[in-house]
């Protein structure tokens, strides 16, 4: 009976392991079933079975065996071959998608494969390799596409394989970081999108081939943060220059230098031929230059007897505090380096500041210009004679004809007219003009009339410093009349309200200072003029005027009328308080000139200086906040709008912000209280109003 163990060992064979059988000959095994049956096939591919001991037919025990390995060979002279799951040539990736070979030999139970450092090998019973397929591929990989009709294969970074959605069963297309072309001379180029073929991992050879003209084109790859960029002589920062213009490199990308210079794109090759790191020797006469955070424009540079760098000459610096004019720098060799042109960011903080002190630059001459005004100055046309304060010199640095705009309180001219215009002086004032003056520091303001005998006479003047508006009986004293020049407009409003304050007015036309009558009585007031009762309409500047046709007073004839009765001051619904004492106002009664109370109460108008309205708390506007729901309005006469709160502006004339960046003046809580205000004109409860 031939060796049941080893027969059975069939059940690890190969399909197809060749046998021969006494009955059919030559068989072919199919496989070993649950039952230990043996399955074979013919030459005519008729399926044979044979049980365990290799006998044809079952159920007699002392049958001849029928099955062998091969003729003439017994069971127990036959070992199982080897199982060899891969071939030479294969490529093999662990299981674990981290480290992948190709077979180059095999020798018994050992597969060997180059791993590029020494020939290594792995037991053919170990299970933890399988074929690599493209799918195993992951971004950076060196791979490579055999295209037919062509002699080399395309040699390619992966970046990621495309078209893995439409339902496929493996991915169609790739695209690279770069590749190398499939033609006879080889060239690099930077990645694209390619159509798939036949890929495999690239050999060493074939990575050393990829990464030489990586290297010869100019570029370089990241492994670790899969990015492939160009070797650029220059980086990112460096000031560059060929000689005739410079810039500062910004960014860099495969191609191309992106520098300050107007934005100008480069070509990396063409630049780095063309252009060398900038230093001071590179510096001309008007450049624009910072060393250690201060802005120069560069003179010339310094040197000893040896003709050795000391330092440079500036027409003007800015040093972060002052601007300083023609000075220079004392600087060793080793200083050099930190000498850099200026940014466009620091070129704009040198001209925010030449300007201000008066000076612009000369960009056609190489020269630094004093301005022929100041800002600050007060000029004077000599065309129209009006007058004007400079508050800003606007010059283009690109203009080289260096024209530049001064702008005034009441316009701009060019420098072109500047000679149409002269410093004001105090021969320039006229009568009735607003002049200032600072006396020991205070704003000293004054309603010029006319010199006389080398004095200043005024209409009147207010000194801030006791803050009190005077009709002078003597002259401005003679020193200080260098230190006058025409009030500002935020001067003259605080002149005329402290002298309407202190009772008096201008008559610009009459060139006449008056004292203003205050008239003693209201509109409503009930009096007598002229023997006859008569009711106050309305106050104009002169008169008083009466109801009906009862005519009119003037104002400085006021002593003449005598109050019978004055006007209401309250109004239904307001609350009013005497003592302890508080009532309601239920109705106006203007024929017998009373108040009739919600209590019942009857209160004469000629009683009501004894009452007061209750004070009520107003609301704190410090409770506005980024937000909340608000009505608003330009005035008394606009509607109610609604809104959403953003800040308190500083303006006291419109001073209350929302969110669309319009201000207003009359800003109140959107709330249960005041919705019904909502596209009205109603005054809003007074506890509400905060301007």
């Amino acid at each position: 009976m031939e060796n049941i163990a080893t027969i059975l060992t069939l059940k690890n064979a190969q399909y197809g392991l060749e046998l021969y059988s006494t009955l059919f000959g030559v068989v072919y095994l199919k496989g070993v079933n649950d039952d230990l049956t043996i399955a074979v096939y013919d030459k005519n591919k008729i399926a044979r079975y044979f049980n365990k001991y290799g006998q044809y037919f079952d159920g007699f025990s002392d049958a001849e065996c029928q099955l062998f390995p091969a003729k003439g060979m017994s069971w127990g002279e036959w070992e199982l071959p080897v199982q060899h799951k891969f071939k030479i040539g294969d490529i093999i990736i662990s299981k674990e998608k981290d480290r992948f070979y190709q077979i180059t030999d095999i020798r018994g139970k050992k597969y060997f494969y180059d791993n590029s450092c020494r020939f290594d090998y792995i037991d053919i019973a170990d299970k933890c390799y399988e074929l690599w397929s493209a799918q195993d591929a992951k971004p950076g990989d060196v791979l490579v596409d055999n295209v037919e009709g062509f002699t080399n294969p395309i040699i390619f970074i992966l970046k990621k394989f495309e078209h893995v959605n439409y339902g496929l069963t493996k991915p169609s297309d790739y695209s690279s970081y770069c590749f190398l072309t499939a033609s006879d001379k080889p060239r690099f180029k930077e990645g694209k999108f390619h159509h798939m073929h036949d890929i495999k991992p690239a050999t060493q050879e074939q990575k050393d081939l990829l990464f030489s003209k990586m290297d010869d084109a100019g570029y370089k790859w990241d492994p670790l943060y899969k990015e492939l960029t160009r070797k650029t002589k220059f980086k990112v920062g460096d000031w560059i220059t060929d000689g005739s213009c410079k810039g500062k490199i910004t960014a860099i990308s495969n191609e191309y230098y992106l520098y300050s210079k107007n934005g100008i794109i480069g070509e990396i090759g063409s630049i780095d031929k063309k252009y060398h790191i900038w230093t001071i020797d590179d510096a001309k006469p008007g450049d624009i230059l910072c060393y250690k955070d201060e802005i120069s424009i560069y003179k010339n540079s310094l040197m000893d007897f040896l003709d050795k760098f000391t330092g440079f000459q500036y027409y003007c610096c800015y040093d972060g505090k002052v601007l300083v004019t023609n000075g220079f720098y004392s600087l060793t060799e080793k200083d050099k380096s930190d000498v850099k042109p200026a940014t466009e960011e620091q070129i704009v903080t040198l001209f925010s500041y030449m300007t201000p002190a008066g000076y612009i630059w000369d960009f056609s001459n190489k020269a630094l210009k004093e301005t022929k005004f100041k800002i600050g100055n007060w000029v004077v046309s000599n065309i129209d004679k009006s007058i004007g304060q400079i508050t800003k010199i606007i010059w283009d640095k690109q203009d080289s004809n260096t024209l530049y705009d001064y702008e005034h309180t009441n316009g701009f001219f060019t420098n072109d007219f500047e000679d149409n215009y002269h410093l004001w002086t105090i021969k320039d004032a006229k009568d009735g003009h607003i002049l200032s003056a600072k006396i020991d520091g205070d704003d000293y303001i004054l309603l010029f009339k006319q010199i006389k005998d080398g004095w200043i006479e005024t209409y009147g003047h207010y000194y801030n410093k006791i803050d009190k508006f005077c009709v002078p009986t003597q002259m401005f004293c003679r020193d200080y009349q260098g230190t006058l020049h025409p009030a500002t407009k935020k001067q003259r409003k605080t002149f005329f309200k402290k002298m309407h304050n202190a009772g008096y007015d201008w008559d610009p036309n009459k060139k006449e200072l008056y004292k203003i009558i205050k008239p003693k009585f209201n509109v409503g007031d009930v009096v007598i003029y002229k023997e006859i009762a008569r009711t106050i309409k309305k106050i104009d500047k002169d008169y008083y005027e009466f109801e009906g046709c009862a005519g009119s007073c003037p104002i400085e004839k006021q002593d003449e009328l005598l109050l019978i009765s004055p006007a209401p001051k309250f109004k239904v619904g307001d609350e009013i308080e005497t003592g302890n004492t508080i009532e309601t106002i239920a109705e106006v009664g203007y024929t017998i000139r009373s108040y009739y109370c919600e209590s019942g109460r009857t209160i004469y108008f000629a009683n009501q200086d004894l009452w007061h309205l209750v004070s009520k708390p107003h609301y704190d506007i410090s409770n506005f906040h980024v937000g909340i729901p608000v009505l608003v309005r330009a005035d008394n006469n606009c509607k109610w709008d609604y809104s959403v709160f953003s800040r308190i502006t500083g303006n006291e004339d419109w001073k209350f912000a929302v969110c669309n960046g319009v201000s207003f003046t009359q800003c109140i809580p959107f709330n249960e209280k005041t919705k019904y205000l909502l596209g009205t004109t109603d005054m809003c409860p007074e506890e509400y109003i905060n301007w």
